[in-house]
C-alpha cells in the first residue's frame, strides 16, 4: 500500500480574491493538499474561519494581536512546504519569494507588483527567467501568464516570433474621454467579465494592469518587449497567444474563471479534471488592435519600462497611491495619468 503525500501549501492573501478562490480549489481536492500556513490583511474574522476549516497551524495577519508569526518571511522560514501561493498584492512578499527561489521552492504567483519592481533581481536569484526554467520556480496564476506558460512549455524560447496578451478593456471601454471625466468608482469597479480585487479592477480600466502584465511577461519568460503585443478581446476567453517563427501559433482558451489557472498551478505538471462548464466553441471571438493613445496610462507605463526601468518600482508605488485616491473620491478618473507621472 502506497502512502499518498499531500502537497503542503502556504497561501498569502488568503482572504482576498486569489486566496479565497485557491481555497475553493483546495476544498475540491482535500486528499491532495494540506494548508500549513495562511497570511492575510486585517480581515481576521474570515482568516479565523479559514484556519479552523483547513487546520492551518501557523498564520500571519496585519493585526498584531492575531498571528503566530511576526512576518510573512518568518512564516515561510519556519514551515516545511512544497508551494507558496503568492496571492497578496504589494511588495511586502518580496523577501518571502526570494527565500523560496533560493530554496528552489516554486511560487504560484499572482503578484504583479513584485515582478514589475524587482524583475531583474528575481531573474538573478532564480538563475534565469523563472517561468521557463526546466523546473520552473514561478507558476503563473494570472490567466494571461498561465496561458503563456502553457503555450511555451516544451518550446525553444528563441523560436518565438511574438506573444499576444489579451485585454478585456475594462469597465469603461465603450465610454468617450469626455464621459470618463464623470465616472464614479462604482462604475469603474463593475468589470464586464472578471471578478477581481478593487485595485486590479481600476487598473483594468486604465489598462495599467495590462502594462504590468507586459512587463511581467518580459521578466518571467525572458521575452523582449518588442515581441509582446496586446489585443483587446471583449469576450475574455482567449487568454494568450504565442506565434512561432515557423508560422504556427498556440493559444489558450477557457471560460473567464480564475479557478482554472489556479488549479493548473497547484497541480503542475499534472492536469486534473475540474467541474467546470465546457467551453462554447460556437461563440464569436473578436480581437482588436490596441491603438496608441487610447489608453494613455498603458502607453506611459511601457515608456517607463523601456526608457527608465529603474523607475518601475516608483511607478508601482505611485499607481497604488493614485488608485486609492480615486477610490476615496479625491481625484477624478481622468486625473490618474497626471498623478502617475509624478513617479519620475
Amino acid at each position: 500500500m502506497y502512502l499518498i503525500m499531500k502537497k503542503r501549501l502556504i497561501i498569502f492573501g488568503s482572504t482576498g480574491s486569489i486566496g479565497t478562490q485557491t481555497l475553493d480549489v483546495v476544498r475540491n481536492f482535500l486528499n491532495d493538499f494540506e494548508i500549513v500556513g495562511l497570511a492575510a490583511g486585517r480581515n481576521t474574522k474570515l482568516l479565523e474561519k479559514q484556519i479552523k476549516e483547513f487546520g492551518a497551524g501557523e498564520y500571519f495577519s496585519l493585526d498584531d494581536s492575531f498571528r503566530t508569526r511576526s512576518s510573512l518571511l518568518d512564516l515561510v522560514q519556519n514551515l516545511e512546504f512544497d508551494l507558496l501561493v503568492g496571492g497578496a498584492s504589494g511588495i511586502d512578499s518580496l523577501e518571502s519569494f526570494l527565500y523560496c527561489f533560493e530554496k528552489k521552492i516554486p511560487v504560484a504567483l499572482a503578484n504583479k507588483e513584485v515582478v514589475v519592481s524587482f524583475g531583474e533581481k528575481i531573474k538573478e536569484i532564480c538563475g534565469g527567467a523563472p517561468a521557463v526554467l526546466d523546473n520552473p520556480l514561478v507558476l503563473p496564476v494570472d490567466s494571461e501568464h498561465s496561458g503563456l506558460f502553457q503555450c511555451l512549455r516544451g518550446e525553444d524560447i528563441f523560436s518565438v516570433k511574438r506573444v499576444i496578451i489579451t485585454a478585456s478593456g475594462g469597465a469603461l471601454r465603450d465610454l468617450s474621454e469626455k464621459e470618463k471625466e464623470a465616472v464614479t468608482p462604482d462604475q469603474v469597479l463593475s468589470h464586464p467579465t472578471w471578478k477581481m480585487g478593487k485595485k486590479v479592477t481600476v487598473d483594468s480600466a486604465t489598462l495599467m494592469n495590462k502594462a504590468f502584465e507586459v512587463i511581467e511577461a518580459h521578466f518571467l519568460f525572458g521575452i523582449p518587449y518588442e515581441k509582446i503585443e496586446v489585443r483587446l478581446h471583449r469576450e475574455s476567453r482567449v487568454h494568450a497567444i504565442v506565434e512561432f517563427n515557423d508560422g504556427h501559433s498556440k493559444l489558450v482558451v477557457s471560460e473567464p474563471d480564475m479557478r482554472l489557472p489556479i488549479q493548473y498551478a497547484l497541480f503542475f505538471p499534472k492536469r486534473i479534471k475540474m467541474d467546470a462548464s465546457p467551453f462554447d466553441y460556437d461563440q464569436d471571438l473578436s480581437f482588436q488592435k490596441l491603438e496608441k493613445g487610447s489608453y494613455p496610462c498603458f502607453d506611459f507605463a511601457l515608456e517607463i519600462a523601456r526608457k527608465y526601468p529603474k523607475k518601475l518600482g516608483n511607478l508601482v508605488q505611485k499607481d497604488e497611491e493614485v488608485v486609492n485616491e480615486f477610490l476615496d473620491g479625491k481625484i477624478r478618473f481622468t486625473e490618474i495619468l497626471n498623478n502617475l507621472k509624478k513617479c519620475l
